[in-house]
């Protein structure tokens, strides 16, 4: 009996494994890019940063401490197009588990985006010695965030694309103060004046953004700020910033 509970106490204690399960792809998407690789982010129980890269079918598991919250990030990618382009998939564990799958979804992706600014802030803020490490992603209220996200009580462009939120204030400012439903709403944007160089259709990074109707020749005039964003079409792909934007031909 005494060896046996030596044993115990001298192994490891090896977290259950959590097979990703991936959304379906926005059909603009699939229709002009096809099926991607998926580039899948998760912690270790000690906080190191692991990946894996594969097609939906072909993903390993994950192993996943129980008692630890984390983000879970699925960024897809196509030949020129790298993981970070397009908006990514993601999930809350243990929120999104189900018995041995993790099941992410571009609702998801937001969160876990989210998660990880909070965590970026807290850090900030502990640098500069003001002790906010009690609002990191691990402690944030999640089923209530969903149930404010899915609720149609915030702003109407923040309903239809949430990626229009800056989150990295949201979270310096829920950091700093605490959270507050008011400072969920669409970022101010510059305009930039862009000559379309190809036909469509034309898809944005976001995968909740309907696909754009721009026509080769015209001129649009496209919000932006300091992040690139990304527009793809049959052509190549356009990226935008504030003050430039660039063409980049398949």
């Amino acid at each position: 009996m005494f060896l046996g509970m030596a044993l115990t106490a001298c192994s490891p204690v090896i977290p259950p494994a959590y097979y990703p399960v991936l959304p379906a792809l926005p059909p603009a998407w699939e229709s002009l890019l096809g099926q991607p690789l998926w580039r899948v982010e998760w912690y270790d129980a000690d906080g190191s940063l692991r990946h894996a890269q594969g097609d939906a079918a072909s993903l390993p598991a994950m192993a996943l401490s129980p008692g630890l919250v984390q983000p879970v990030l699925a960024h897809p990618s196509w030949p020129g197009m790298p993981p970070g382009t397009m908006r990514p998939a993601g999930a809350i564990f243990p929120h999104d588990a189900e018995d041995s799958q993790l099941v992410l979804s571009w609702e998801g992706g937001v969160e876990a985006a989210f998660y990880q600014a909070l965590n970026r802030a807290a850090l900030a803020a502990e640098t500069e010695g003001q002790g906010k490490q009690l609002r990191q992603g691990a402690y944030f209220d999640w089923p209530r965030f969903r149930a404010l996200m899915g609720g149609g009580d915030l702003p109407g462009g923040v309903q239809e694309d949430p990626w229009l939120v800056d989150w990295q204030s949201v979270a310096e400012k829920t950091v700093q103060s605490g959270f507050d439903r008011r400072r969920i709403k669409v970022q101010a944007r510059e305009e930039l004046a862009v000559a379309i160089p190809s036909g469509g259709p034309w898809i944005g990074a976001s995968p909740f953004a309907a696909p754009l109707p721009w026509q080769a020749g015209e001129t649009v005039r496209i919000g932006v700020n300091a992040r690139a964003d990304t527009y793809a079409s049959p052509g190549g792909v356009l990226r935008c910033t504030r003050g430039a934007w660039v063409w980049l031909p398949w």
